[in-house]
């Protein structure tokens, strides 16, 4: 069990918030641009370099960027297959959003609000 603060708890279910909306189509996914929990976490270290090494991902995975998580196939098939700046989602997007937001939904059953 990880346990979180309030505040780190809310960008957490905010993130979850985002993937729900990239599935449905009303929002999209700029990476640490528009990620609740990097900017919660840049906002606590003062540096996105380090922002990272705050966050629940983090301490769920043990490295930086997301990486071990879904979010690594996304982020490739996003950037190899559409070539990042795309709008619409093909049935291989949908299939690895709800991966993440499958991930970030069983992450917050194992966190803890302090």
């Amino acid at each position: 069990m990880y346990k979180i603060s309030k505040e780190h708890m809310k960008a957490l279910r905010d993130s979850i918030i985002k993937w729900q909306n990239i599935i449905n189509g009303t929002a999209f996914d700029n990476g640490a641009g528009n990620c609740t929990l990097c900017i919660y976490n840049t906002k606590i270290t003062g540096n996105i370099s380090t922002a990272c090494a705050v966050c629940v991902i983090y301490m769920d995975t043990h490295q930086g960027g997301c990486k071990g998580t879904p979010y690594t196939l996304w982020y490739n098939h996003r950037l190899y297959d559409y070539f990042a700046n795309v709008t619409g989602m093909c049935p291989e997007c949908i299939k690895l959003a709800q991966a993440e937001l499958d991930y970030l939904v069983d992450l917050e059953s194992r966190c803890e609000e302090i």
